[in-house]
This record gives C-alpha cells, sequence and structure tokens, in this order.
C-alpha cells in the first residue's frame, strides 16, 4: 500500500481557524517571554517540561514527561530542576510581569504567596524560633528564623 504523504506546514496552516492561530500565538509569546529568564541551553529542557505539565494537566515532574516524547534521560530532568543553574526568582518574576501585562490596568492584582517562596517568621507568632531548614535549599541558610 502506499503510504499518505504527510501534512505540510501549508496544509496545516490552511486548516487552521482564527481562534487556533491567536491562542498558537499567544502560547508561543507566553513560552517565548517566560524563557527570556534562563540561558539559551536551559531552554529546551524548560520547554519540554513545560509543554509537559501543560499536557499532564498536574504540575508532577515524572506525569510531565511521560505526556510528551522526552530527549534526555528522564533523571536529567530532575537534576536540572533540583542543580541547574537557572534562578527560579527570575522565572517568577518574568511570570508575575507575564500576568501583569495581561490584567486590566485599572483592578488590583492579588498574589498568594506561599511559605515555601517567603520564610513566615514574626517575634509574635507562635513557636517562632530558629530552627533547621529540612528542604535544603541552596538559596536559603541552614537555619532560619521562622515558624
Amino acid at each position: 500500500k502506499k503510504q499518505p504523504s504527510p501534512t505540510t506546514k501549508f496544509e496545516m496552516a490552511a486548516m487552521l481557524t482564527s481562534d487556533h492561530r491567536t491562542i498558537l500565538r499567544e502560547l508561543a509569546f507566553y513560552t517565548t517571554f517566560l524563557a527570556r529568564a534562563l540561558s539559551p541551553t536551559a531552554v529546551p529542557t524548560f520547554c519540554e517540561l513545560l509543554f509537559g505539565c501543560m499536557l499532564s494537566g498536574d504540575g508532577f515532574v515524572t506525569h510531565a514527561l511521560l505526556s510528551i516524547d522526552y530527549q534526555c534521560v528522564w533523571s536529567s530532568y530532575h537534576h536540572w530542576i533540583s542543580h541547574g543553574k537557572w534562578r527560579w526568582k527570575h522565572l517568577a518574576c518574568r511570570l508575575i510581569r507575564l500576568v501583569c501585562s495581561k490584567a486590566p490596568t485599572d483592578e488590583p492584582i492579588t498574589l498568594a504567596l506561599d511559605d515555601w517562596v517567603i520564610e513566615r517568621y514574626s517575634d509574635k507568632a507562635p513557636a517562632c524560633r530558629t530552627h533547621h531548614q529540612h528542604s535544603k535549599k541552596r538559596n536559603r541558610p541552614t537555619y532560619i528564623w521562622g515558624q
């Protein structure tokens, strides 16, 4: 049997509606905007994980990788997240700038930051003292003041 010819990019472009084009244009803009917070060598890994998370519906790295045809050994993605040469704060700042650029200018934007991002501490808080920081994040001290 003769195999059907693969769809060319011109045929695919003809199949897209204007809504599809708008969605793809916005997705490309968002991805490119966020990727500027990373080094050029980290961008492919970031994009694979980002699209994998979007396809899987949750934020687990393993589920994200099972949703895509990934290019590296799966443990290298975990290693990149935990030990890679990238700053999550730079990526978070880009994300906040992106959200703010899409929100109406006359409405306030409410952000809820978990203590995973910002440690809680207060002299009035119950059981507030210096304690061992168990997550062992490289950008935090071994002992912190908090609950």
